[in-house]
């Protein structure tokens, strides 16, 4: 009598193993071969998943890198959960290293003012900076009162200028005036006069 035997198959439930130390590891699973991840081809199209993820880009650009559509993606996340926890984790890296380059600047005294204004700001507070001469003087010093002395003159007298104070004007305040009085077309006579009018 022949002897039946059985064979045994040793089919691997798995395709390949990713690893990454700052996001984890996954396992996929053996599929068909029209599956997307199977194969070297497949692992590759994972992993360029997980480095659009790293640039904090959403699913649509993420498949549209790798060369996948979406239904294949939530069909694969269906499989493999662990994927939205690699997805999140991926999300921080972006952030992580904009955080690192931040305190670089802060270190060497790029970004001081800026932080410590986010820093109040987050806590709820406010962060004013004044900054002032000499002694705690205005920075302007004496500058400030001699603006308003100007500011003042101008006010008063607004066509009285002195020629001996301000070289170039002519009577009318107009200063380079020229040989024809050109400088008063800019200004024309009924319109000086009204302005006059309005001043006294």
């Amino acid at each position: 009598m022949a002897e039946n035997r059985r064979v045994a198959i040793h089919h691997n439930p798995y395709a390949w193993t990713f690893k990454d130390a700052n996001v984890g590891t996954l396992t996929a699973l053996n599929a068909d071969q029209g599956a997307w991840w199977i194969g070297e081809e497949g692992k590759v199209r994972f992993h360029k998943l997980v480095d659009a993820w790293k640039l904090d880009a959403n699913d649509e650009e993420a498949i549209f890198y790798a060369g996948i559509t979406i239904d294949q993606l939530k069909h694969f996340q269906k499989l493999h959960p662990d994927v939205y926890t690699i997805k999140h984790l991926c999300k921080q890296n972006l952030g992580l290293l904009a955080k690192k380059n931040f305190a670089k600047k802060v270190e060497n005294g790029e970004a001081d003012l800026v932080y410590l204004r986010m820093k109040r700001k987050d806590e709820g507070d406010s962060y004013r900076i004044e900054a002032t001469g000499a002694e705690g003087r205005d920075l302007v010093d004496g500058l400030t009162a001699k603006a308003r002395a100007m500011i003042d003159e101008v006010s008063e007298n607004p066509y009285d200028y002195d020629t001996e104070k301000h070289p170039g004007a002519d009577a009318t305040g107009d200063a380079d005036a020229g040989q024809n009085g050109a400088g008063n077309e800019a200004r024309p006579a009924d319109v000086r006069e009204e302005s006059e009018k309005a001043n006294t």
